[in-house]
Formats: structure tokens, C-alpha cells, sequence
């Protein structure tokens, strides 16, 4: 009988590991912005930048708008939703001179280990000049986007 228990009990506290290591990547692979991020994202991220386009901001000027933490395109306004300090769903927008856009989408904020998300630039050539709340570029996940972080706080 003790064998049996003690058995039991290992087999409890694997099980207890292995669900904590799944619950954990899934997190980090998921809400987490990298490439895994934006293939599942993408489309509502292009919606979002499609539904700022058509608000007609003109050029040489940009503004702030807000999501909710699922990124929904219906949900974008110009006034944040909550009081709190957590930047998740800010979203910059600027039109440079020019006419083309770019956008900052923060998509993760840990407080003072910085704020995460993308850049989208309608260029295609060099790097978007205005980032928003996301003043760094770590790379480009596809022609228009860049992984971008701000941990300067």
C-alpha cells in the first residue's frame, strides 16, 4: 500500500510541473508579441490599422486611441477606457507629412519591465521614425512590421 501512495503522490506533483511549464509557455508564446503573437493576431491588428485610416487623421499630425485586451477593432475609441496606469490596448497613430501611417500597438504591459507590442509603417523602406510608447525596434516580423518595447522606465 505505501508504494502505491507514494506513486500516486509522484504522479500528482509531475502532473502539478507539467501543467504549470504548459500554462507558462502557452502565456509566453501567446500573449507574448514575437512572431507566434502576430501570425494569430494579425488580422485583427490590420483591422485596427484599416479602421484608423478611414478617421481621416491629416498629415503631419497624430493621436491616441484605445482597445480593449482583445485587440477588437469595433471596440477603438479616443478615450482610454480604464484610469489605471496599464498602457495594454494603446494604440499611436501618426500621418507623416507624406500621407503614409504609422502606428504603435501596445500589446503587453509589465509595469517596470516596459511595455511591448508592434509598428506598423505603410513605407516598406527604412524604419518607421515615430513609434508611439514603443521607441524600440527589436526586428521586422513582416514587410510593414516591427516588434517594438519600451523598457526605459
Amino acid at each position: 500500500m505505501p508504494k502505491a501512495r507514494a506513486r500516486r503522490r509522484m504522479f500528482f506533483v509531475v502532473m502539478t510541473i507539467v501543467m504549470l511549464v504548459v500554462a507558462s509557455t502557452t502565456y509566453f508564446f501567446f500573449r507574448s508579441p514575437g512572431t507566434t503573437d502576430f501570425r494569430l493576431h494579425r488580422a485583427r491588428y490590420e483591422l485596427m490599422i484599416a479602421k484608423i485610416k478611414t478617421m481621416g487623421l491629416t498629415p503631419g499630425t497624430s493621436a491616441y486611441f484605445w482597445t480593449n485586451s482583445n485587440f477588437e477593432p469595433d471596440s477603438l475609441t479616443r478615450h482610454r477606457p480604464h484610469s489605471d496606469s496599464n498602457m495594454m490596448g494603446m494604440i499611436h497613430a501618426m500621418r507623416i507629412e507624406s500621407g503614409q501611417y504609422q502606428v504603435s500597438i501596445v500589446t503587453r504591459d509589465e509595469g517596470h519591465s516596459g511595455t511591448f507590442g508592434y509598428v506598423y509603417s505603410d513605407a516598406l523602406t527604412g524604419l518607421p521614425s515615430a513609434t508611439g510608447g514603443l521607441p524600440s525596434l527589436q526586428r521586422q516580423v513582416d514587410p510593414h512590421w516591427w516588434i517594438a518595447y519600451n523598457n526605459t522606465w
